[in-house]
């Protein structure tokens, strides 16, 4: 990400065809990171309302990882099912 920061953000993915390959995962690793953030603010919000967690959003994460694990077996998406299991046990029945 440096090297994106120190050449100037605009268009700078796409632009250098040696460094697409990193920059491209650079970007999408931030990103996701980022939306990562947005979701467990959310989460916690959820968590404290009334409604609580909705079941679904466990069988989102359980399946999220087994995608994830299917793909790149040695990889952090293994993390997805403990997400999942915590918001089975945080979901509220309906």
């Amino acid at each position: 990400m440096s090297d994106v920061l120190g050449a100037g953000l605009i268009a700078q993915i796409e632009a250098d065809a040696a460094a697409k390959a990193e920059r491209s995962a650079a970007f999408w690793y931030v990103t996701a990171g980022l939306a990562m953030l947005l979701l467990a603010a959310l989460v916690r919000a959820l968590e404290r309302s009334p409604a609580g967690i909705p079941r679904y959003l466990s069988v989102a994460f359980a399946a999220l990882g087994a995608w994830g694990v299917v793909l790149m077996p040695a990889s952090g998406f293994w993390a997805f099912f403990v997400l999942a299991a915590i918001a089975w046990r945080s979901a509220r029945p309906r």
